[in-house]
């Protein structure tokens, strides 16, 4: 019994899975299905299928019964609906359900790179890498740091509209985007990349200077020149500021790009870096330091000196030594110029460097100063090298004679004798300058330095006396380009003058053999030499008398006749003209005694007839010095 037999209809489950685009819990006309998700359907009837290309699954002929209807789940997925993620149906007889629909709502994603944007054109290019560490933030607070290609990420966004930044450190430009931010909207399935480009700022920096030497160069004598402006421009920006007190500059901040970098041009400065007014033309990267973008300058300089006559040969100019005019002064790069009427000379508008001075020596002249004959000057910026003088001078000469002074009297005459091969020394605080004299007995001291000279000159032997110069020696002041003739040097040799007084017995005015000197009887000498002598009164040299060392010239000489004697010889006095190294003897005093006394005598005439008569007498003589008769012999007597 009980073996009944109902009838009843089966009923249905149906539905959709549907990508919830707007995580809204509906099924919208924007939300699709989802293909292939598995359905599990759990009752008196258990089953699974997978929905179709719509995102549709139909469980049918469902007995009556309680089920549970349940969704795949799957990962990076949010159910919405139901918020349950389970149906509880019960199936009555012939019921079918068409709306358990299943929302999926697929968790979002926004990715991206932030990269080292080298060259600041807001576009990622091959080779330009990304940025380690970089915060990348959303302003739901949620943040991450990329990774070491510099590439980040935020997983399981719900729906809605995100903010993405980056945290920008300082000293960083953000090239992309070019807001601050990205806004995003996230939907279901969202999957958006947003890059983000950076750049390092640059930055230039230099110094501005004062280029002593006009090198270009950066050196140690270098001035750092303050309040200089400086200016940048890259085409679409452009700045500038000033040195500071070290001269320095900086530009900081700038982008990539190629920089123009220039400095204000101000009155009688130079450039001597970058050269000629010129400008840095400088291509920046991110993050590039891009230093010693120095601008040099200088200012022209002159060199001043004196051209002079160095009077004393001292190798320095001093108080009232006079310029030169018209002298030719040089510079090694091609200048020259003159000296005025005070020697003065100038070069101007020099660029700082190293120059060498000279002048063009004149003929005659002597350059005294500076020691090489040139002066090697350095030149720095806006100097004026002063002093750079050149001292000349003029050689001096000291000429004149040597010959013998046959008078002794200082003057050349014209039969005096020239003497050859002696030597004639000029002493001085340069030292002593010699030269020898020539056949012609002439000398020429030549190339004498301006100095005060003695001047002396060879005897030519020791017995010889100097007449010229009176003072023996010739103290001279020779100045420049002084030229001294008629120096003359005259020698001459000591002589004597010598003879006999003897008793003129025959009154013949000589002496003969037979006659006697006198002893001791005074001559004078008058004349160069004065003297008074008395003759010998030894009996080999009786009445010899001798004047020695006289110096040549013209004498007198006479005898101190004594009582009864008189004069023969000479008539009265000898004048004597003694040359140099001459020895006159001869110059003899005859004398007779006033008494005459007659041995005998014969008278063959009358007294008054002149005829010859012998006559002998022991002393004395005749007057009248004719033959003697009677009457002159009387007469003789009668005088005496």
């Amino acid at each position: 019994a009980g073996k009944d037999f109902g009838f009843g209809e089966f009923g249905s489950a149906a539905g959709k899975i549907f990508d919830d685009v707007n995580s809204d819990g509906n099924l919208d006309g924007e939300d699709i299905g989802l293909e292939n998700w598995e359905i599990i359907i759990s009752g008196p009837k258990t089953d699974t299928m997978l929905t179709d290309a719509t995102g549709y699954y139909s469980f049918v002929g469902l007995p009556v019964g309680q089920y549970t209807v349940v969704a795949e789940n799957r990962a990076g997925y949010l159910p919405t609906m139901p918020l349950s993620e389970t149906y509880t149906i019960n199936i009555v007889g012939g019921l079918e359900l068409d709306t358990l629909h299943f929302g999926k709502y697929k968790f979002g994603i926004i990715s991206g790179t932030v990269f080292l944007d080298e060259n600041g054109n807001a576009i990622k290019e091959i080779g330009e890498s990304g940025i380690e560490n970089r915060v990348v933030k959303l302003d739901n607070g949620l943040e991450t740091l990329t990774d070491n290609s510099g590439f980040y990420i935020f997983n399981d966004l719900s729906y809605g509209v995100y903010a993405v930044s980056e945290s920008l450190p300082s000293g960083w430009f953000q090239t992309v985007p070019e807001d601050t931010a990205y806004l995003i909207e996230v939907i279901s399935g969202t999957d958006e990349t947003r890059d983000f480009g950076n750049f390092e700022y640059a930055t230039i920096n230099g110094m501005k200077y004062e280029d002593m030497n006009a090198n270009g160069v950066l050196d140690g004598e270098d001035v750092p020149l303050m309040s200089w402006q400086i200016f940048y421009d890259n085409g679409t920006t452009n700045g500038s500021t000033l040195t500071d007190d070290l001269g320095m500059y900086t530009f900081s901040d700038l982008g990539p790009g190629t920089y123009i970098i220039s400095e204000d041009t101000v009155a009688n400065y130079f450039q001597s870096i970058p050269g000629g007014n010129q400008v840095y033309n400088i291509s920046l990267t991110s993050g590039d330091t891009v230093q010693n973008v120095d601008f040099g300058n200088y200012r022209l300089g002159s060199i001043l000196g004196m051209v002079y006559l160095d009077a004393n040969v001292n190798s320095s100019y001093d108080v009232g030594e006079i310029g030169l005019l018209s002298w030719i002064i040089r510079l090694n790069n091609g200048d020259s110029t003159l000296s005025d009427e005070n020697g003065l000379f100038m070069f101007d508008n020099l660029i700082p460097d190293d120059y060498i001075v000279s002048q063009d020596l004149q003929e005659t002249w002597t350059q005294t100063e500076p020691e090489n004959f040139v002066d090697s000057i350095t030149v720095s910026s806006n100097e004026d090298v002063l002093s750079i003088n050149f001292g000349n001078y003029q050689k001096g000469l000291i000429s004149g004679t040597l010959y013998i002074d046959s008078l002794a009297n200082g003057t050349k005459e014209e039969t005096d004798a020239l003497l050859n091969g002696l030597k004639v020394y000029a002493t001085s605080t340069w030292g002593i300058d010699s030269t020898t004299s020539d056949v012609n007995g002439n000398y020429s001291l030549q190339n004498l330095k301006p100095a005060l000279y003695n001047v002396t000159a060879q005897k030519p032997d020791e017995l010889y006396f100097v007449s010229q110069p009176v003072n023996i020696t010739y103290d001279e002041n020779i100045v420049s380009g002084l030229q001294l003739s008629g120096k003359d040097f005259g020698f001459y040799q000591k002589g004597s003058l010598s003879g006999i007084i003897f008793n003129d017995k025959n009154n013949s005015r000589q002496l003969d053999i037979s006659e006697p000197g006198l002893g001791n009887w005074e001559v004078i000498l008058a004349g160069a030499s004065a003297d008074t002598i008395t003759s010998d009164t030894t009996s080999i040299t009786l009445g010899n008398f001798a004047f020695m060392n006289l110096i040549p010239g013209t004498y007198s000489l006479r005898e101190i006749v004594q009582p009864i004697w008189e004069q023969t010889v000479p008539d009265s006095i000898y004048s004597v003209t003694l040359l140099s190294g001459q020895n006159k003897a001869g110059l003899n005093f005859g004398n007779l005694s006033d008494t005459a006394k007659f041995r005998t005598f014969k008278v063959s005439t009358e007294l008054a007839t002149p005829k010859a008569t012998k006559m002998k007498f022991k002393n004395g003589a005749l007057v009248s010095g004719t033959s003697p008769n009677m009457a002159s012999a009387l007469e003789n007597v009668f005088v005496r």
